[in-house]
């Protein structure tokens, strides 16, 4: 039985890898019309092609958009079953101290971090803490478990990530950066540049989650478990 997070790569590595055959195959037709630009029904063509572009690529959402969802849903459901301790009195009474001291170093968070590693739930208050303080490190990697409340926000990223993902084959940052420019100095023609494609699990879950490594195996331990 495939696992949550080797169902989702399967996934978005098929669609993927469909929709690049069908930008391919687009773009082939299309510089192929182009050596009949001004002949008699060009423009019909180029706009019968445009349009089955994008029958195909809303079939093709529809078809994903359904799986996606549903492995979604089951990696929610795993981290909603999940059981973990609560911190300790101790535990407790050291975030608390943390947490109403007026003024934060890096080096008290390491400290506190260092006593509550065992646990992932005071891990991140303690992670909570420093960064409504404005300090940088992470110490969610002191734990070897990874906190309920991560885990759900990974899963949060994924949906947004995969809702982009489904729509457009090029780069949020260059789409933006585009969008802002033609706003200003209006469309040049040039188009975004495509988004970085994935070939192995590690490379989609930096992609969609942000996490490899020994954070990936920590979201896996809780969204993959039955």
């Amino acid at each position: 039985m495939l696992k949550n997070t080797e169902w989702f790569f399967i996934n978005a590595k098929q669609f993927q890898d469909k929709r690049g055959k069908i930008m391919e195959d687009y773009e082939a037709n299309r510089e192929m019309l182009a050596r009949f630009e001004g002949s008699k029904g060009h423009a019909e063509d180029l706009k019968k092609l445009d349009e089955k572009l994008e029958q195909d690529l809303t079939a093709l959402r529809d078809e994903y958009r359904p799986t996606f969802l549903a492995i979604f849903g089951g990696m929610t459901d795993a981290i909603g079953r999940r059981s973990i301790d609560a911190p300790t009195a101790d535990q407790l009474n050291l975030l608390t101290v943390l947490r109403m001291k007026r003024k934060v170093t890096t080096e008290d968070c390491e400290r506190v971090a260092q006593a509550v590693k065992d646990n992932p739930i005071a891990l991140d208050v303690v992670q909570e803490i420093a960064q409504e303080k404005g300090i940088r490190p992470v110490f969610s990697s002191l734990c070897s478990e990874m906190s309920t409340d991560s885990a759900r926000k990974i899963v949060d990223r994924m949906k947004s990530e995969v809702a982009d993902f489904l729509l457009y084959d090029t780069d949020y940052s260059a789409r933006r950066a585009k969008e802002i420019h033609d706003r200003l100095y209006g469309d040049d023609g040039r188009q975004p540049r495509k988004a970085d494609t994935f070939d192995t699990m590690e490379g989609c879950y930096q992609k969609f989650a942000g996490v490899t490594g020994q954070e990936l195996k920590k979201f896996a331990a809780i969204v993959d478990k039955i």
